[in-house]
Parts: C-alpha cells; structure tokens; sequence
C-alpha cells in the first residue's frame, strides 16, 4: 500500500464498530471527526452525517450501510439503543449490501 494512500485513508476513518444488533451496525465516532466538514489536501470533504452511506471494511470484503441516526447521549431502552460512552458520538448504520474483492455491489433485500 502505497504511502498516499495510507494517508488518505487516515484522514477517511470515521471512527470504529463498537456493536452490531442483527443488521444495524453502532459506530463510536473518532473525537476528531466531530466537526461538519474535513480538510484534506487543500480541499473541504463534507463528513459523515444521517443520510450518508458508509464503507465499512471485514476482511476482503466492503459491507456498505447507510447512517440512520446519530446520538451523542443514548441510553439503554431497547434493542435498537446503545449505551454510548460519556462524550462519545454514536452513529446507527444499517446494513444495505457488500462489495466483493472485485469491487462488484451486491444488494441486501
């Protein structure tokens, strides 16, 4: 992996998967990765926001989800919840498909 590349992908991470319940994935968001938008490069990147689709990558393959919610306070009251470390960002993502190691999509119904 070439040294660009690595840097490039640094300044991408959005954080680490801290739960999965079935098909919704619970991601802590990198103190760092608060903020509404990313320099990178001399360019603005917009960050990850509810709406936005996420690659979240297991081996070989890239599972693709789309960010549901976000909450920076929740609680445990049911199963779609997680009990969010003190000051931490929390997105809820749910699974919508996967890339193989060909880089082709494939839809989860």
């Amino acid at each position: 992996m070439r040294p660009d590349r690595l840097e490039k992908e640094a300044v991408l991470r959005v954080g680490q998967v801290s739960a999965v319940t079935g098909r919704r994935i619970f991601i802590s968001v990198d103190t760092d990765k608060n903020l509404s938008e990313l320099f990178f490069d001399g360019d603005v990147l917009r960050n990850i926001a509810v709406g936005s689709y996420i690659d979240i990558r297991k081996g070989f393959l890239s599972l693709i989800g789309k960010v549901d919610g976000e909450n920076a306070n929740a609680d445990a009251r049911g199963i779609d919840t997680f009990t969010a470390q003190s000051g931490r960002r929390i997105l809820s993502v749910s699974l919508v498909g996967f890339l193989d190691r060909n880089g082709d999509f494939f839809w989860r119904d």
